[in-house]
């Protein structure tokens, strides 16, 4: 069996390895921003388990839910994580079920955001943790441009600053926001106020 050494080769192999990668340090950016002290959480558009699964790991006191709307996504083999197919916007989740929820790569795809915050609202315990981590609003309008990116599918290119403001006119306290990895994913850290 040969090796392809070809330029288009190795650019696919090396495209693989950085979102490998780019995936990595979103979750654990993520994690970081998670308190320990076990209880639930849910990680809202989980999509092939593999961030749910590294949370699982590092927080192993916490039971890790990842929810995605599609069914096929889901259907992946992941170990150590429950999941579950629903709408963001009604989370088949008791009231105040959860302690945190983590949305990686998934809040720039939320058409009603306020929908979405009122049902957060509703499955957080009272000192419960929302934590964002999202690319940055430059770089998505960059790879857009230069059609890297369907900007069709986005329905927010917001920068902290409007995360700031939208979490706290729907009750949560913005703990920690800004930019992080050389400005190129911006992280939100809010709690149920």
């Amino acid at each position: 069996m040969s090796r392809d050494y070809s330029v288009e080769a190795y650019l696919k192999a090396r495209e693989g390895r950085l979102n490998r990668w780019v995936r990595c340090f979103r979750t654990k950016s993520a994690i970081k921003s998670i308190t320990d002290g076990g209880g639930l959480i849910a990680e809202i558009g989980a999509s092939t388990c593999e961030s749910a699964a590294m949370i699982s790991a590092a927080k192993p006191a916490s039971l890790v839910l990842a929810l995605d709307k599609s069914l096929k996504q889901l259907c992946l083999d992941c170990s150590g994580t429950c999941k579950t197919c629903a709408d963001a916007r009604s989370l088949p989740l008791p009231a105040e079920s959860c302690s945190a929820v983590v949305l990686i790569s998934t809040f720039k795809h939320i058409y009603y955001p306020e929908k979405l915050l009122q049902e957060l609202q509703r499955v957080l315990v009272r000192t419960g943790e929302l934590v964002i981590v999202e690319p940055a609003w430059w770089l998505l309008k960059l790879a857009g441009k230069i059609g890297y990116f369907d900007l069709a599918n986005i329905a927010n290119l917001w920068k902290p600053a409007d995360y700031r403001a939208t979490l706290s006119k729907n009750q949560f306290d913005v703990r920690r926001s800004g930019y992080i990895g050389m400005m190129t994913y911006q992280i939100v850290v809010a709690r149920k106020s």
